[in-house]
């Protein structure tokens, strides 16, 4: 019951504020003596990936930021979310394609704004 709770507010909270914390530290990384060409390249990428988890469902964010973000296995993603270990299986299936075709219409959007 309490698990639930959790997971309405998470959901709620993602939807109210569209950011994913865990992912952005993730994706920040920090500068290791890297040339400022591959430190740009790494942010602009850093980006595109945060405007793409934006774009698709609450549902798919959620599991990619407790797979990808918190390294929490299945089993617990799913007792958090409270649902079956094969519905968790099958978000984060299609929550990475999803995500995979967000990226590729934002590259397609970018190809036919700079012609």
């Amino acid at each position: 019951w309490l698990l639930r709770i959790a997971h309405y507010q998470t959901v709620s909270w993602l939807r109210r504020v569209k950011v994913v914390s865990a992912l952005d530290d993730m994706l920040d990384l920090p500068d290791d003596g890297e040339p400022i060409e591959e430190q740009i390249v790494r942010a602009w990428k850093a980006d595109r990936i945060r405007d793409a988890l934006d774009q698709i469902s609450p549902k798919h964010r959620a599991v990619i930021e407790l797979a990808f973000g918190h390294d929490l296995p299945y089993i617990e993603i799913a007792q958090v979310l409270d649902c079956p270990i094969g519905t968790v299986k099958s978000r984060v299936s299609y929550a990475l394609r999803s995500l995979t075709g967000v990226l590729k219409r934002m590259e397609i959007q970018n190809e036919a704004e700079s012609e």
